[in-house]
């Protein structure tokens, strides 16, 4: 009987046991639900689904908030090497270099990092040629230090003096094509013998610096080096100074038959039998001057090859216009797209000389007077655009935002300015 009794509370107890634990756990759920709840109702949940949106989206909206402050925008990365050549019949319009090639080359950054090492004949001899192999020349060039680069210039240089029996100069400009040559020798081996024979006629005294410029255009063209990383490559080693101190720098040993036939075609202005200044003269002047001069990174010269021609067109339009022999015909249409044409060159001339007011002023005018507008406004506007922002200004409004505001309608507008521009002022 006793152990009847002791089963059933043994049972009994077992049941208020379990009885306890599971209302222990309801109530415990009950108080998390309870908690979820209330996270829910107080809103911490909505306001970290939030920050997360914000943390996503964070680059759009920050924009949005600057802009709502006005701060100023169109600052541009320099583009100093700009080439503007005019529209021309000639034939040679072809070979003209129209285009805007970017990108300052970062020689500065290079010679920031060179060290005092010096490098000597056994330590150059390391193979480039499996390198130059898998890399383009731009990268080439740029994987040689400041002393490799140099040993390359003084031991040519001097052998080749030394061979000729003569120190041949090639002027600054074209000392920097000649030791782009010597590292397109070694990139490119197929170069080498059209090369060698180039430098030869220079040491030879049969050409002159740019005979040899021309010369290496034909090569360039056959290499696998495309144009426009040779040109890239020119704009670096401007940057070493040291070949422009160096002896191969001097002025050109000969003349260039070539140059002397351009000084002279520019220094002779022609008339029209009507007496009437002849543009189309001009205008060949001044493709010349493009593709002798500005294209070949001598601002300084083109520059001043194209002040007389401006000097001599705008004294001309001054007469007539004063005088009133000034019309509304095809002759003065074109003679203003020449003009413009001209105008433009010298703005390319004066960004790259540093003169950036001159550049933004004859840019800016040359739209402006032009019969076409229209075609020369990306390029006025780019070179307006670097002109008043390298130096780490800004614009609210692209330039040519602005130009289209400024243009004159009709062509007696036009002509007024131009007097009202120059003359008056």
């Amino acid at each position: 009987m006793n152990k009847y009794f002791k089963s059933i509370g043994l049972v009994v107890g077992g049941i208020a046991v379990l009885y306890i634990v599971l209302k222990l756990i309801l109530f415990i759920l009950e108080l998390i639900f309870r908690g979820v709840i209330a996270v829910f109702t107080s809103g911490v949940i909505y306001l970290v689904i939030l920050s997360i949106i914000i943390y996503i989206f964070r680059n759009p909206i920050i924009r949005f908030f600057k802009s709502i402050n006005g701060e100023q925008r169109y600052i541009r990365k320099p583009k100093p090497y700009v080439v503007y050549v005019p529209p021309s019949k000639d034939d040679q319009s072809s070979n003209f270099k129209n285009n805007i090639t970017q990108s300052k080359s970062i020689g500065e950054e290079k010679l920031a990092q060179r060290t005092d090492k010096k490098v000597s004949g056994e330590d150059f001899k390391r193979d480039r040629e499996n390198s130059g192999a898998q890399l383009d020349f731009i990268n080439y060039v740029k994987l040689l230090s400041f002393q490799e680069t140099t040993y390359i210039l003084d031991t040519n240089y001097k052998d080749l003096s030394n061979k000729y029996q003569n120190e041949a100069g090639f002027g600054e400009n074209g000392a920097i094509e000649f030791v782009a040559s010597l590292l397109l020798m070694k990139y490119d081996p197929s170069t080498r013998y059209d090369i060698k024979k180039g430098i030869e006629m220079v040491f030879t005294n049969s050409w002159g610096a740019i005979d040899f410029s021309d010369h290496l255009d034909m090569v360039v063209h056959k290499s696998k080096v495309p144009y426009s990383m040779w040109s890239e490559v020119y704009r670096y080693l401007k940057n070493l100074t040291y070949i422009q101190s160096h002896p191969c720098a001097k002025n050109a040993t000969k003349i260039s038959v070539k140059y002397m036939e351009v000084s002279e075609q520019i220094l002779t202005i022609r008339y029209t039998s009507n007496g009437l200044l002849d543009y189309t003269d001009i205008s060949q002047k001044i493709n010349i001057i493009c593709l002798h001069m500005t294209n070949q990174g001598d601002y300084d010269l083109a520059k001043k090859g194209l002040e007389p021609l401006f000097f001599q067109m705008i004294e001309f339009f001054r007469e007539c216009y004063k005088n009133r022999l000034f019309s509304n015909n095809q002759y003065w249409f074109s003679y203003f797209e020449v003009l413009s044409d001209l105008l433009m060159n010298l703005a390319v001339c004066e960004v790259n000389l540093g003169h950036d007011g001159a550049c933004v002023n004859h840019a800016s005018l040359s739209v402006k007077i032009s019969n076409n507008p229209n075609g020369k406004m990306d390029k006025a506007g780019e070179l307006i655009l670097y002109a008043l922002t390298h130096k780490g200004n800004a614009m609210l409004i692209h330039p040519k935002d602005l130009l289209k505001e400024q243009i004159p309608h009709l062509f007696s507008e036009k002509a007024k300015l131009l007097y009202d521009t120059l003359i008056l002022n």
